[in-house]
């Protein structure tokens, strides 16, 4: 049982860890996104 709880927490802190980074490509995303649409609009 203490396997199975050790391997549940890793899963967790795994699944956190990949959340946590894909949320910060989708935010480098967007800021680029939104710097090329802001300097097409200026131009």
């Amino acid at each position: 049982m203490k396997g199975v709880s050790l391997f549940s927490m890793n899963v967790a802190r795994y699944e956190m860890t990949m959340y946590v980074e894909i949320r910060k490509l989708l935010s480098v995303y967007h800021q680029q996104f939104y710097l090329k649409s802001a300097a097409i609009g200026f131009r």
